[in-house]
């Protein structure tokens, strides 16, 4: 059954734990009403903050008109987990040669545009080790090398990769999760990249 708590909260969505044919998993499903939440607050940020924000000269070169719409679309992605469902599908396509980071596998005939239902990775966020204060010495080199070689091979990266969101499992590999927001990079962007950080170090 269902665990009666949830074991997460976010602003978009719950987690909650459940068991599959004795394999326990987890259920992320959406927040109620948190569609016509984000359209209000949407439309005020528009409406509002927007002419406000163009009022300050040191940012008027800035297009907030673009960078508002890309907002937009990125955050409506994010509400439909069929979304993240995709999302989960290339991740798993790129890291079938890593040993040490992984995400978790997605019951794709039980999820929807509400509810996405993933495996339970067991292990400790990194938020804790940080809380903590406990030092792992290869647990930040880990996540930095394989950040890195997402970016510049695969040409993808966790576009949300706070200390809630990674995991350092009991088998000392990472796990990312909450990929409902992604992203893409070009090649003339990882060659821009990389010689930006040649130059730096």
């Amino acid at each position: 059954g269902i665990d009666p708590g949830p074991i997460a909260r976010a602003s978009l969505f719950s987690l909650f734990r459940n068991f599959k044919s004795g394999e326990k998993v987890v259920l992320k499903i959406k927040r109620p009403d948190i569609e016509e939440t984000i359209k209000t607050d949407l439309e005020v940020i528009k409406k509002y903050l927007l002419p406000q924000l163009r009022a300050l000269g040191f940012i008027s070169h800035f297009d907030l008109n673009k960078i508002f719409n890309l907002f937009e679309i990125k955050l409506k992605e994010e509400l439909d987990f069929l979304n993240e469902l995709q999302n989960l599908k290339i991740f798993h396509r790129a890291l079938k040669n890593y040993e040490d980071l992984i995400i978790p596998k997605a019951f794709k005939e039980l999820s929807g545009r509400n509810v996405l239902v993933m495996e339970y990775v067991d292990g400790n966020l990194l938020k804790n080790f940080l809380e903590q204060k406990v030092y792992y010495p290869t647990l930040g080199e880990k996540l930095i090398h394989n950040f890195c070689r997402l970016l510049f091979w695969e040409r993808i990266f966790h576009a949300d990769p706070h200390p809630g969101n990674i995991i350092f499992t009991k088998n000392k590999k990472l796990c990312f999760l909450d990929l409902g927001a992604v992203g893409f990079v070009d090649q003339r962007t990882v060659e821009i990249l990389a010689r930006t950080i040649y130059f730096i170090y």
